[in-house]
């Protein structure tokens, strides 16, 4: 399940989904242990690779959930093994998560969460494909492997309403330690100019003019720091746009606004940007999901201190069966290195299935293509990567 999409049915599989876990006082316990095998045509990602490779994995995870009446607590920690046969090193990832929902007073939210791990494997979150299909750990071109790193990030949100009109204010901080890889040909990619930190501080306003409909203006301030100071920047993005919360149809928000970027390499970067998080339910039994966004992002070559980046995806989970979940994406992904010659882009479908034999045991299998093209500089490649899996609940 390398990609794994799965956005899930409805009906009869999510109520499956629910009643798995136990009730331990006042908190439910989800633990589970996914295994499989797979064939991953390119394991390096690179148009050097020309030898695929099978391989086995492991996937144990366990989430808690908090059943209290007014507040609401979450963690989850997970990793994933996976072990390639041809040769191939093998890769380990690592990672958890904490987030907490405090109602101070019915009109008055906090939210915060903390998050880290530690990767060996570029895609190593399922859900990385919808967030954020580049990546923001994306292998730097040249490099033989996938880079290992990691990471730590924290966030928190106040919001206050006011009858028709919320306000928020947050703040976010992100920190990311890279390792060197074997480069191409021989020899050894320096990363240690990735490390650093970011700062996000910034808010939103909205006004519900309608039920279900509200208007927002939203903007953020950064901040990057890397430990080399090169790549240091500061700029923002502001954004307005339409929030939709119409009963079970759809949900999300769909944005547009402006985006700067000051580097210290005297570089400077602005433009259109836009967000787009959309979750759509023409049936009781498909949900269609469109991600996307325009943003300043980080460079993983040196010679660039960051990227413009253009991402849409596209995924429909269909109900086939009662137990049955089918999930085909596809989505497309440009970079554009700053004060560089090099642009990438990057092509990618698949399709997952899901099948539940029953409440604590379900099956899947997993396709993915994904092909990347570079501008100048680079060497171009075609990935596929095929899995099937069984997934057992406690």
């Amino acid at each position: 399940m390398f990609v794994a999409l799965t956005v899930g049915g409805y009906s009869q599989t999510v109520q499956a989904q629910e009643e798995r876990g136990h009730q331990l006082g006042r908190w439910w316990v989800l633990p589970s242990l996914e295994m499989g095998g797979f064939y991953d045509s390119n394991p390096s990602a690179s148009g050097d690779d020309t030898d695929g490779s099978t391989g086995v994995y492991v996937a144990p995870n366990i989430e808690a959930k908090s059943d209290f009446e007014r507040h609401s607590v979450s963690f989850e920690l997970g990793g994933r093994h996976m072990e390639y046969v041809e040769g191939e090193e093998s890769r380990s990832n690592l990672f958890g998560s904490a987030d907490t929902h405090l109602e101070i007073k019915h009109d008055l939210i906090l939210t915060s969460g903390v998050r880290g791990g530690y990767f060996e494997d570029r895609y190593a979150d399922p859900e990385v494909l919808l967030d954020n299909p580049l990546g923001d750990f994306a292998t730097p071109l040249g490099a033989a492997d996938p880079v290992t790193y990691t990471t730590f990030e924290a966030w928190s949100s106040l919001e206050k309403t006011f009858n028709r009109l919320s306000v928020s204010a947050d703040a976010a901080y992100h920190t990311a330690d890279y390792e060197d890889v074997d480069a191409l040909g021989g020899g050894t990619l320096d990363q240690d100019f990735r490390d650093g930190d970011i700062v996000v501080v910034g808010g939103r306003a909205g006004y519900l003019f309608s039920p279900g409909y509200s208007m927002f203006v939203d903007a953020h301030y950064n901040d990057r720091s890397y430990d080399s100071g090169i790549g240091d920047s500061s700029g923002f993005r502001a954004l307005s746009g339409l929030k939709l919360e119409i009963t079970n149809l759809i949900t999300g928000e769909v944005g547009v606004g402006y985006m700067h970027q000051d580097f210290d390499t005297g570089d400077e970067e602005s433009g259109f940007s836009y967000h787009v998080g959309l979750t759509w339910n023409p049936t009781q039994l498909m949900i269609v999901r469109l991600a996307g966004d325009r943003y300043v992002g980080e460079s993983s070559i040196a010679d660039s201190p960051g990227t413009i980046a253009t991402t849409f995806i596209a995924s429909v989970g269909y109900e086939v069966l009662r137990t049955l979940v089918v999930t085909p994406f596809v989505g497309v992904g440009f970079q554009d290195y700053v004060s560089s010659p090099l642009e990438e882009e990057a092509i990618f479908a698949g399709v997952g299935a899901d099948y539940d034999l029953n409440r604590f045991l379900s099956i899947g299998f997993d396709y993915r293509y994904e092909n990347v093209d570079y501008s100048s500089g680079g060497t171009d490649y075609d990935r596929h990567f095929i899995g099937v899996n069984a997934t057992a609940y406690f």
